[in-house]
């Protein structure tokens, strides 16, 4: 029964990569790219933070790609390997005001912490993360069109 259930979703998988919706960053999708996509596109990391989190120092930014290690990790039914979500944390501060973001508008603000906001668009799957007026980071993730793809709660 497992097998098949596997089976079912990898062929799900496999349709709906042509429909995922989640903005890509150089080409990697997060749910759809794997880890071998990863290391194709970028070569060898230049940390791993345990076996998944995948860094990458550039001259303007860093950017970390957070790789699945079980089915259902981070609560999306996706085989090992997957990449989850991708964050790019600039080297160079920039005044949130000043970043050119379309469709600004549609980002929905929440405080997760007492000095730092989140900036979503879930429909596109991504979040900014902003401190003290500064863009912290920029985050690739699961767009909504995604939520099939989520672990049934227990």
């Amino acid at each position: 029964m497992k097998k098949k259930s596997l089976l079912a979703a990898s062929f799900i998988l496999l349709l709906s990569a042509e429909l995922c919706l989640a903005k890509d960053w150089n080409g990697i999708f997060p749910l759809y790219s794997t880890k071998a996509d990863v290391l194709n596109r970028f070569g060898k990391a230049d940390d791993e933070v345990r076996p998944y989190w995948y860094i990458y120092r550039f001259n303007e930014y860093h950017v970390s790609f957070e790789i699945s290690v079980t089915m259902c990790d981070e609560g999306y039914f996706v085989p090992e390997g997957r990449v989850l979500a991708i964050t790019i944390l600039p080297n160079q501060t920039q005044k949130w005001a000043e970043v050119s973001i379309p469709n600004r508008q549609k980002l929905i603000e929440s405080a997760p912490y007492d000095s730092m906001v989140d900036y979503s668009d879930k429909e596109e799957g991504m979040r900014y993360t902003v401190k003290d007026g500064l863009l912290g980071a920029i985050n690739y993730e699961p767009s909504a069109a995604d939520d099939f793809l989520r672990c049934p709660k227990e």
